[in-house]
Order: structure tokens, then sequence, then C-alpha cells
């Protein structure tokens, strides 16, 4: 058969519901995910899947290379990279030509804003945390940032000063794996969240309960079962008017040069304050500026904080799904670390991430991707280059797109919807299948169609373009049909593939009626003369259909 009959598109009859998105598989049979193993040490087979398994839930996106140093080094040495400490990032700089007060290059995050620019300055802040988010080295940090914004929100929007966005989500980063206690303190005088939840407004004269309250519910303890009006197991409505009289006299000055958190004795309230039985009837007594640190002691003395952080934990990088088998299999034994180890959290999440449990075949592919894991994934899973070649206002334009593209899909990062978070990750019953709908959904496939059909999208004066030659490169067997599907299967989706969808998957390589040896021949002749105009042709037009087709696949969109 004439080689260029490979051109011809191949029958797609047999799955045209493909972009019908079937729930999570612990879903599609009706059951929970139940823990039938605990935090005992993952003692199973360290083979491509675990590997992929491990870096799909702790990063964005599995990266090839990454991929394979993980299968090479082993489960523990993994772990360890994954958790290394790391150098914080050099700070956003400034493209805006038209910023007076800072040169090109510079970085605006210790200069006032002026009139007009901040909008700039977001943008710019927003594309550098997208940047961070995609170039990210082997290290948990990052999802580990992004889970403590949906854990301690606040909202660029209303804080309104970039400079004081850059300031939380570097503490963010600092503490990502640090100590869990720390963190807590530091989040009550930040001067995002003194804004967000008007610590800036409370004061002896007239107290303000809104982080007190959200500290309680959200952040830290969480309220138990109801007892009576306002009243919960772990907490009393009496509790938060005198956590907010311990939060009194703490403010802020955004739009001026020094934005560092202030204490005026004067706004505080002398007064002792009186907890109920939930926190053993402790008493505070007036310490001025170091006063909410032992309100902070006081909330982490309590078992149930430690239980609500690993319940948190949990949702995020393993299930939804809190079952009884999973509360007293993984949750309590987690808990039981945190608080052995003084509240650190490296020490859970290497015990949770070494776990049979977590590498059960229920929880892999359980969890559909939140739209950041999405777009970073594409990016970074088939090297799709999101750097320019000078630092200019393009860039920031371009990069802006990225996290722009996240915002269509109803995950704006850095603008989280409510105080509580993104609904998907509390929000019964749906939780993680809130993030596939109507408008989501063909955002998606839009976005996967276009970086696999060849062009691509051009921004900013860059193509921005998937070359699935390189990731087939990568593959062992690239001239084997059969085993080049097997592995793209693996690499690209965490549960496997059936016979009718390998099948499907193949017709774009091999065409019905032709054979196998067809796609070898013209592997192996891109491989040798790639400068064989015609060839390189069928070859790119075969890859760029057989991605569209696995990024359109259910699976893709599942962790």
């Amino acid at each position: 058969m004439d080689q260029h009959s490979l051109l011809a598109t191949p029958d797609r009859a047999a799955d045209e519901n493909s972009h019908d998105l079937p729930p999570p598989p612990d879903k599609r049979s009706g059951d929970s995910v139940q823990a039938e193993k605990g935090v005992e040490r993952y003692e199973g087979p360290w083979d491509a899947d675990a590997a992929a398994h491990l870096l799909r839930r702790t990063m964005f996106g599995l990266r090839h290379e990454h991929w394979q140093e993980a299968l090479t080094t082993g489960m523990d040495a993994t772990i360890d990279k994954l958790l290394a400490d790391r150098a914080l990032p050099n700070p956003p700089l400034n493209t805006n030509p038209n910023e007076p007060n800072v040169a090109l290059g510079a970085t605006w995050v210790n200069t006032a804003p002026l009139p007009g620019m901040e909008t700039q300055r977001r943008q710019g802040y927003k594309a550098w945390w997208f940047a961070n988010i995609v170039g990210q080295s082997l290290s948990l940090r990052e999802k580990m940032t992004l889970f403590w914004h949906n854990h301690f929100v606040i909202q660029d929007e209303v804080v309104n000063d970039s400079r004081i966005s850059y300031r939380y989500l570097t503490m963010l980063r600092s503490n990502a794996l640090g100590n869990l206690r720390t963190l807590a303190e530091q989040i009550t005088v930040d001067p995002a969240m003194l804004i967000y939840l008007n610590g800036n407004q409370n004061n002896a004269f007239a107290p303000n309960e809104n982080y007190a309250r959200e500290l309680f519910e959200l952040f830290t303890i969480g309220k138990g079962q109801q007892i009576g009006p306002g009243n919960y197991t772990n907490y009393t409505e009496d509790d938060i008017i005198e956590a907010a009289k311990v939060l009194t006299g703490w403010l802020v000055f955004p739009r001026q040069q020094n934005i560092d958190p202030q204490f005026l004795e004067v706004l505080h309230s002398p007064d002792s304050k009186q907890f109920s039985a939930a926190f053993n009837n402790e008493m505070i007594q007036n310490s001025g500026a170091e006063e909410y640190k032992s309100l902070i002691a006081m909330i982490f003395r309590q078992e149930e904080t430690s239980r609500f952080f690993c319940r948190n934990l949990y949702r995020w990088f393993v299930n939804h799904d809190i079952d009884d088998s999973v509360e007293s299999r993984v949750i309590e034994p987690l808990a039981a670390t945190l608080r052995d180890n003084n509240y650190e959290v490296k020490p859970v999440m290497r015990q949770l991430l070494a776990s049979a449990h977590f590498y059960e075949s229920s929880v892999r592919g359980a969890v559909i991707k939140n739209p950041v894991d999405f777009l970073a994934g594409l990016f970074r899973q088939f090297d799709i280059d999101l750097r320019h070649e000078q630092l200019n206002e393009e860039y920031t334009n371009f990069l802006t797109y990225g996290f722009g593209l996240s915002l269509l899909m109803e995950m704006a990062i850095g603008d989280p919807p409510s105080v509580a978070g993104w609904q998907p990750y509390y929000q019964e019953p749906g939780y993680y299948q809130m993030w596939i709908n109507a408008v989501t959904l063909p955002y998606r496939t839009q976005v996967s169609d276009t970086l696999s059909n060849g062009v691509g999208i051009i921004r900013a004066g860059k193509q921005i373009v998937l070359d699935p030659t390189v990731t087939v490169a990568a593959m062992p067997t690239p001239d084997d049909p059969d085993a080049l599907i097997n592995e793209l299967a693996t690499f690209v989706y965490p549960v496997g593939i059936s016979a009718e969808q390998h099948a499907v998957l193949k017709q774009f390589l091999v065409p019905e009626g032709l054979q196998d040896y067809v796609w070898s021949q013209a592997w192996t002749t891109f491989r040798d003369d790639p400068d064989n105009q015609v060839n390189t042709l069928i070859v790119r037009s075969r890859l760029n259909q057989l991605f569209q087709k696995l990024l359109s696949m259910a699976e893709y969109h599942l962790l």
C-alpha cells in the first residue's frame, strides 16, 4: 500500500463518546474508596505505575525525566528529594515599561505602588507564580504551597496590594513543609490575612470576629458536632468572642511603603480571656503583642487539631472520601505522627507518601485533576516551552494567558471563591467531580486539542505547541505500535486502558488494513532521516491525531 495512505483519517465511530467524562474509578462501581491498608510502609512493586502515581499526586504533571529518575532511584530516595529544602525563587520582576519607579528587570516587591500600576503588578505576580508552578523541580513544595493557599485562604482582589500578596505567598512557600504551628502563628498576623478577614479592624473598642471564627472553623480545629446554636464540640460561640479579644490591636497599612504588621497596645484588649470546656477552661492572660501565640498554642494542644489538618491533607493528596476505615487506619496514625513531631509537616508527608494505603489500586486514578493540575501538567508533561527569549511585557502577557485559562476552568490562583477555598475540596457529595461541567470540559478539550494539533497557540509572538515526536522518542520502543500505545498510556493515564481503547488508539498509527511494519518503517525513517519531508509529514500527522485522542479521553482528566 502507498505510504501516503497513512495520512488517512482513522475510523472514530467506535469511540464517538470520547469526550464524556466518567466519574473517578471508585464512583464507577458505586463504592467508596475504603482503606484496606493503612500507613504501614508500602512493600509492593516499585514499577512504572507506582512511580508515576507518586509524582502525579505530588507535582503538577508527570515529566519523563523525573519519572525515570524515580523509577531508578526508588521510592525512599524519591520521597527524600520531594521533601528536600529548596532555595526560594527569585522575586517577580517588572516587565512593564510604563512603571515609573521600577526599572525593567528589577523587582517591585519593596516599592510602594502607584495609582494605575496595581493591575499590571498583579498580572506580573500571577504570571510569576504560574511560571514557578510550570518550572518546578522534583519537589513537593509547589503542590504544598497551593494546598496551603486553599487552606489559609486570602483573595488578591480583596487585598489589592501585590506586595502584600507576594509576601503572603512567600510565607506559604517558606513554611510549606515546615512547622504547622509556626505557619498558623505567621498567618494570624500576616498583612494579607489582616486585610482579608478584617484583622486590622479588630480592636478592644469594636471587636471583629471574622478571623477568630475562621481560625477555629476552617484553619485549625474544625467544628465537630453541633451541640447548640453556634456551639460545637470543638469550640463555642463564646470561644470565638474571647479569641477575637486576644487578636485585637493588629494593624497593617496597605498602599504605604511599610507593609509590616503593626501592634498598637492601646487598641488591644487587656482583659483575661476565658475559654470553654472545649479548651479545658483555659484562661489566656494579657501579653500584648505575643498573646496571639498563646491562642495558637492552646488550639494546637487539642488532638482534634491534628486530625483536622490530616483530613485536609488526605483530601488534597489522596481522595475526598474519608470513611471509618480511612479514619482509623490512616487519619488517626497520621495525626499521631503530627503531634509526636511537634506539628512538623515533613514526617507526616513522608509517612503518607510511603504508606501502603497511598498505593492501593482504588486510590490511583480516583481524583479528577484540578485546572492547575490539568494546565501545568499539559505544559510540563509534554515539554511545552513557556519561557521567552527576553524579559519583556509580552513575556508576562504570555504567562498570564496560561493562568488565565485556569480562571476559565473555574480555578483562579490567588482568588479562591470564598474563605473556604475551592468547593471540590470540601463540598459534598460531588467533591472533585465539580471540576468538570458543561462550561469547563469544553475549555479543557479546546486547550488540549489546540496544543496537540501541530499548529498550537500563538501568543506574544511565540508558538505554544506540543511536539509529540519528543515524547515518543523518549519511550522505550517507539517503533513498535502496540508497545508504544502501552507506554504512552502508562505515561499519560493513571488507570489502565481497555483492549478496545488500545485498538482505537493504535488506528492513529496503523490504520485498518495496514501492517504494523508500516509504522515501524515510518518512525525509523523519521529517526534516521528527519529531512525526508514526506515521511516527516506522515509521522507528525499520525502522532498529532494520536495525541489529540490521548488527551481527549476521560482517563486524562484523572490523577
